[in-house]
């Protein structure tokens, strides 16, 4: 979906963050599946339940329920070392 321009990618101290892109949301309406829409459902559901929260709040969800897979990932100073 990158190498499309779907989403962005960034990251910062924290981790690493995907949007999506400017062109995304044509892309998506194209789509009319039923699993397309079932996943746009999903999505809308995801973002009514993190839109008011901060981001403390969402790191404390995802360590709950899916632990701290993130600190397995260098962060972007590291990223020079492995030639990134």
């Amino acid at each position: 979906m990158q190498q499309v321009n779907l989403i962005e990618a960034s990251n910062d101290e924290t981790g690493i963050y995907f949007k999506a892109s400017d062109e995304a949301p044509s892309f998506i309406d194209l789509l009319q599946t039923s699993y397309s829409l079932a996943l746009k459902d999903c999505a809308r559901w995801l973002a009514d339940q993190f839109r008011d929260r901060s981001t403390s709040e969402i790191e404390g969800i995802v360590s709950e329920r899916i632990g701290r897979w993130t600190a397995e990932f260098r962060t972007a100073t590291d990223s020079s070392e492995i030639g990134l």
